[in-house]
């Protein structure tokens, strides 16, 4: 007996046997058993005592069954051998005759004693490995069933379309075989995962759900195909509508019409003043009740955060009178005079004092009191003075 490999290695007369290590019933729990030993024919039998058990499952650490292991087990309906069995012993699973099927992994076909399937059904599944199904047609007593199965092990191939995209998480009922292939009936539980920016759209056999069960059949190749997610789509931008008037005596840039302006931006145009008319102060305003002043830096006048359709208007345009040098424009109550190349002015008002080019340019803009005498060092030139509600011309 030593050295001997039945269930579970060696087995002595009468020895308890660990069976959750050697045999997996399927969760049945084994209560009552013993062992016997038949010495002339050295095999092991297993007698159970009021078990119904269905289904029996012997694992890759087992290399032999002893004879009559199972014999006349009424309820046995599935048999699973691992891969490493080599002998069935005489009439191991003898009366067995509720088998549905028998599942064996084992390349070659074990050694089966005689009556090993005795009153077992021969059109009953017998699934071997695939590339086997010819020896256990022609092995003795394997060769009188008549419905054999192959169980692989089979290829299964699962790829994505673009790796950067996504992948596919596998999970598998048994582990593959050395070569990664697994065996008929192993089931797989698939998830196509998309990486962040892309998103699943379908399996290449046109199932839609990134998530599937499959239980191998065959050979089989999978791949889950990804896009990338679409883009938003863009905020179309809003435009208003500025309307720069034509004025009489004097030329903008841009021309005088309507322009369209993305909102929140700004409206920018200069005011060059002909020259029959280059002593106004133009006075630009908007229908949102603003009042436009020209940018010291260079006369610009800027609409500012466009965010209504905008009417701009200019006043104050007038032509020019009588050119007379150093002469009032309109009342004589506050004094300007030059001298010595510098602008002299004597207010009898509080106010302000702006200055301006005759291009329409502001130069000096502040408040003044009433009887201040003030002396402004200015560029030769003609200049517009405004006190108040009083206009000047002067020349320096």
């Amino acid at each position: 007996m030593e050295g001997q490999a039945e269930l579970v290695g060696y087995i002595g007369s009468e020895r308890e046997l660990n069976l959750p290590e050697s045999i997996d019933y399927l969760g049945k729990t084994i209560q009552s058993y013993a062992i016997c030993e038949n010495r002339n024919e050295n095999f092991t039998s297993l007698i159970y005592d009021e078990l119904a058990i269905t289904s029996i499952f012997i694992p890759d650490a087992v290399t032999k069954i002893g004879g009559g292991a199972f014999v006349e087990m009424e309820d046995l309906q599935t048999v699973t051998l691992g891969k490493n069995v080599t002998e069935l012993g005489v009439g191991a699973f003898g009366a067995c005759s509720a088998i549905k099927n028998i599942t064996c992994y084992a390349v070659a076909p074990p050694a089966a004693g005689e009556m090993a399937f005795y009153e077992i059904p021969t059109d009953i599944l017998v699934y071997v490995p695939i590339q086997s199904i010819e020896a256990y047609q022609a092995a003795p007593e394997w060769s009188g069933f008549s419905n054999f199965i192959g169980i692989g092990p089979f290829n299964i191939v699962t790829t994505v379309n673009d790796e950067q995209m996504g992948n596919i998480m596998l999970i598998a009922s048994h582990d593959p075989d050395e070569n990664g292939r697994y065996f008929y009936g192993t089931t797989l539980t698939l998830e196509a995962q998309a990486n962040e920016g892309y998103h699943f759209v379908r399996w290449n056999d046109n199932q839609t759900n990134p998530s599937r069960i499959i239980s191998v059949l065959t050979d089989l190749t999978l791949q889950a195909i990804f896009e990338k997610d679409a883009e938003p789509e863009p905020i179309p931008p809003v435009y208003y509508t500025v309307s720069l008037p034509t004025v009489e005596g004097a030329t903008t840039d841009p021309a005088s019409g309507s322009y369209q302006v993305e909102s929140w931006d700004n409206f920018r145009f200069y005011l060059t003043l002909d020259k029959e008319y280059d002593l106004s102060t133009p006075v630009v305003t908007t229908n949102r009740g603003e009042t436009i002043q020209p940018r010291i830096s260079d006369g610009a006048y800027i609409i500012r955060y466009v965010r209504q359709p905008i009417d701009i208007y200019i006043n104050g345009i007038v032509k020019n009178p009588n050119p007379v040098d150093n002469k009032t424009i309109e009342t004589p109550q506050s004094k300007v005079w030059t001298n010595e190349g510098n602008l002299h002015i004597e207010t009898t008002v509080t106010g302000v004092i702006s200055i301006y080019t005759f291009e329409g340019k502001l130069l000096i803009h502040r408040q003044a009191l009433a009887g201040e005498e003030l002396t402004i060092g200015i560029p030769s030139g003609a200049y517009i003075v405004l006190i108040g509600q009083e206009r000047f011309k002067v020349r320096i």
